[in-house]
Parts: C-alpha cells; structure tokens; sequence
C-alpha cells in the first residue's frame, strides 16, 4: 500500500500492488478485512481511476475487488460506497 501510495502516477507499480492486494484478499477474511482498514479498497479504486486506459491494472483492479468482497458485507459496502460499482463498469465498458 505503501508503494501504491507513493508511486501513483506509475502504472505498473500500480498493477503489481493490485495483483499483491488480490492475492492477499484470497485466503482469509481477516486479511480483506486488514487490507480494506489500512486503506486498501481506496488504493485500488485510485488506481484504476488514475490508469483507466491500462488493461493490466484494471484486470488487478477488478480482482481484488473480487477477493475484497469475497463473503465480506462491511467491505462489499465500502466499495460500493466509494465508488467500485463505477469503477468496475468503466473498466468493462473500456476493456471489453
């Protein structure tokens, strides 16, 4: 998160974090909770709407969306309340 963060107008950096915070969202739903409280869901959202025309951050995007949401109702609520709903739409609507 930390590197998202300082790297923000760098696409891969950006991708290669989305890929980590997918996989990390995978295996427990302590883990989607821990990274959607250190501000993970908002670093995923600011990295799609930062690279929308990037196909690779907004597949990493989407997934750890995905796996942030996985069985989670307070995570599901965050990313609607941020703005995932518009953010997934948009990647389709661009990658498609």
């Amino acid at each position: 998160l930390a590197a998202m963060g300082v790297h923000g107008s760098n696409a891969a950096v950006q991708e290669q974090g989305c890929w980590a915070l997918k996989n990390f969202a995978t295996s427990k739903v302590d883990h989607r909770a821990r990274i959607a409280a250190a501000g993970g869901i908002a670093a995923v959202l600011a990295a799609m709407k930062a690279h929308g025309s990037h196909a690779g951050v907004q597949e990493e995007g989407c997934g750890a969306l995905r796996n942030l949401a996985l069985r989670s109702v307070d995570n599901k609520a965050q990313i609607t309340a941020e703005g995932g709903i518009a953010a997934v739409l948009a990647a389709m609507g661009a990658h498609s």
